[in-house]
């Protein structure tokens, strides 16, 4: 996938949320994109504290398994809640969106 941004622009991959979380206590980041299933606590729980350790940081959480019962909570964390399939142009043109929102 091809996002054209102008600056610098460092990212961060995590193998796990519990990593993702340790990065979030040394680090700032712009934004953030998680999915709801991963290795140890879920994507619902790494935004909810990454929300809350970071008011300002931009979350995208995507799902190949909607809920409707956490669909609200979900939403009221995250700025895109994406269900998928989706196609990678649709997830750039968010990320392109958001930062140019902060740029």
């Amino acid at each position: 996938m091809n996002i054209a941004f102008s600056g610098q622009m460092d990212i961060e991959t995590c193998n796990t949320a519990e990593r993702a979380l340790q990065l979030l206590t040394t680090k700032s980041f712009h934004l953030l994109i998680s999915d709801w299933h991963l290795p140890g606590i879920s994507g619902v729980v790494l935004i909810s504290r990454a929300r809350r350790m970071h008011p300002d940081i931009r979350i995208v959480f995507t799902t190949a398994s909607p809920n409707a019962d956490l669909e609200e909570r979900i939403r009221s964390v995250a700025d895109v809640y994406m269900v998928k399939p989706f196609k990678a142009a649709e997830l750039a043109q968010q990320i392109q969106t958001m930062l140019g929102e902060i740029s």
